[in-house]
């Protein structure tokens, strides 16, 4: 009698050590998640798609950087508001379509600091899917490449225009006469 009540109990303490094993283990991996998150230098937007206007659940402090809006600013709005009045864009129109479709889509938009300025927002958005197999949340990442852009504007301004006196140069020239004929 004895002997089945220790090894029933040694068992038993067996188990609940095992499985508070592996609930720490699943905290542990939670809390790495969100401080990788929250270290990314990408903004990282979650939206609750199954509210109309997906609005914005959760943004980490790079969206705070590069958006220059706040957390507080940012909950619960509609992420078209970082399109401010620049809504004529065929690229929105893609997003439209990929969220309609339940899909993934990587577009670069013109989007607009709190200041007003715009900046070139690469955006990758991604559907997340509940253990049922439905979409029930997106997450975009955002990455503001303005500097990138201006760079490869320079560039190809250089190579078709005298850097000294601002004319055309012989690649433009070549370039527009094989086109005209």
């Amino acid at each position: 009698g004895w002997f089945f009540i220790v090894s029933t109990g040694w068992l038993l303490y067996l188990l609940m050590s095992r499985v508070l094993d592996l609930i720490a283990g699943g905290q542990e991996a939670l809390k790495l998640r969100d401080r990788a998150i929250e270290s990314s230098t990408n903004a990282i937007i979650i939206t609750e798609y199954r509210w109309p206007d997906l609005p914005i659940i959760y943004v980490n402090a790079a969206f705070e950087r590069i958006t220059g809006y706040s957390r507080a600013e940012a909950l619960g709005r509609d992420p078209r508001f970082l399109q401010a009045s620049d809504l004529d864009q065929p690229e929105i129109d893609a997003v439209r379509v990929a969220l309609k479709e339940r899909r993934q889509c990587h577009v670069v938009l013109r989007s607009y600091h709190r200041d007003g300025t715009m900046y070139w927002n690469d955006m990758y958005i991604a559907p997340v899917r509940g253990e049922n197999g439905q979409v029930t949340h997106c997450v975009a990442v955002l990455n503001d490449i303005t500097e990138t852009r201006r760079y490869q504007d320079e560039l190809a301004l250089r190579a078709n225009y005298d850097t000294l006196t601002a004319l055309p140069n012989r690649n433009l020239l070549s370039d527009r006469a094989s086109t005209a004929i």
